[in-house]
């Protein structure tokens, strides 16, 4: 089930354009090898339609690829969780030690934030969809499981 984790001691939180204290977090591994629960791929899958909805990010896929809301870590979404991962390490270079591997893990370690792709997923939609962060269940797009599972948490915090 997603759960709010706080953030507040973690070089993100007090740096950057947009200063985050609380992110979205799943409580096991998706991708590739990984637990793949229901609920934790489809809050990925949300994240990362909101990140390819873009659109100076909708080229990365192509055309006929969608990303998936399903709640299954099918190829697809494999394949998209590794454009992601690409396209931050394209961007990011050296300032990111995410692994273009498949795998979304929980943020664990405050310190070592910059590793995680849930956090890069976070701060996507934070700063490019900062209401549906909050709030994802304003989100018409978001599936309406999603939406169930996300009313059971409380709100992220400005």
């Amino acid at each position: 089930m997603p759960e709010i984790m706080d953030i507040s001691e973690s070089p993100v939180a007090t740096g950057g354009a947009v200063r985050m204290r609380q992110i979205w977090n799943t409580t096991y591994a998706v991708g590739e090898g990984c637990a793949n629960h229901t609920d934790d791929v489809l809050l990925v899958q949300w994240m990362l339609q909101k990140h390819f909805q873009r659109p100076d990010k909708k080229a990365l896929l192509g055309n006929g690829f969608k990303v998936p809301t399903h709640g299954t870590c099918d190829q697809t979404t494999l394949d998209i969780i590794r454009i992601f991962q690409m396209d931050i390490i394209r961007n990011k270079g050296n300032d990111t030690k995410v692994q273009m591997n498949g795998q979304v893990f929980p943020v664990r370690q405050l310190q070592h934030i910059e590793k995680y792709t849930l956090a890069y997923l976070n701060y996507v939609v934070r700063l490019h969809y900062p209401n549906y962060f909050r709030n994802p269940g304003l989100d018409p797009k978001i599936p309406s499981y999603l939406k169930i599972l996300f009313g059971r948490c409380n709100q992220i915090q400005p």
